[in-house]
């Protein structure tokens, strides 16, 4: 179902990057970002959404030492809106994490078998020894059940109807598929963002800070360093990177 060699062609395989979706005014997610000393870049408005790109696209993005997804849960809660972290760690692992307000309201990783969320030993097997699909959603698995909500929060009521074709049924259906030897995390994400119709100009916003192949130009872009701008921005930045961990455990 994935676009053969729909990867960018400047893109080089093995780039890791994050970003969050917010569905709120930029204002609003600007400000957020930087009372939680984000480190990255603020997109324009586009529609309902505004995406962030994390500089340190695999480690801690603001303060606190939050992860993308720490932070996404965090902007959700206060902007009481939709936040949607995404995360592909060298183009070898895909990662997305959807809020509302409060509420956790969807998860994939297409390798779960490598997070160290998950409990090993701990989750129930089916005949074939498979893990139960309702296990691995309790405990965060691969999470392609979390298809039909993330269609409900992103994909406008208003938006054309395909009869033929169900968006929660396509999304379930890429976050299922196992990637070919010629298939990329990257063309997985265009074909997701595509269909839940977010912007989708994050693959290539490795860029940053120049242009974007297929989205915003430079002068669009808000460059937060640890929440400022500016010289204050360019001193405390340097003296954050000391400190924030650029990887994960176990990445």
């Amino acid at each position: 179902m994935i676009p053969m060699g729909s990867s960018d062609p400047d893109k080089v395989v093995g780039e890791s990057y994050a970003g969050v979706y917010v569905a709120a005014t930029r204002d609003a997610v600007a400000a957020e970002l930087a009372g939680a000393a984000f480190t990255g870049f603020v997109g324009p408005q586009e529609g309902r959404w505004v995406l962030a790109v994390a500089t340190n696209a695999r480690g801690t993005v603001a303060a606190g030492k939050r992860t993308i997804d720490a932070l996404a849960r965090d902007l959700a809660s206060s902007l009481r809106a939709v936040a949607i972290a995404v995360e592909v760690d060298r183009d070898e692992r895909l990662r997305l994490w959807a809020y509302e307000a409060d509420e956790r309201i969807g998860r994939f990783d297409s390798a779960p078998e490598d997070d160290e969320d998950l409990a090993v030993g701990q989750i129930p097997l089916d005949e074939f020894g498979d893990p139960l699909p309702e296990a691995m959603l309790a405990l965060g698995g691969s999470g392609a059940q979390s298809a039909v909500e993330l269609v409900r929060v992103c994909v406008s009521p208003g938006a054309p109807d395909d009869e033929e074709s169900d968006p929660a049924e396509d999304v379930e259906e890429l976050l299922d598929e196992e990637l070919t030897e010629s298939e990329s995390e990257s063309d997985r994400l265009r074909s997701v963002l595509r269909l839940l119709t977010l912007p989708t100009w994050l693959i290539a916003s490795a860029s940053l800070p120049r242009d974007v192949p297929g989205g915003p130009r430079a002068g669009q872009m808000l460059h937060l360093r640890t929440g400022r701008t500016g010289v204050a921005g360019l001193t405390l930045g340097a003296l954050s990177e000391r400190t924030r961990r650029k990887f994960k455990p176990d990445a």
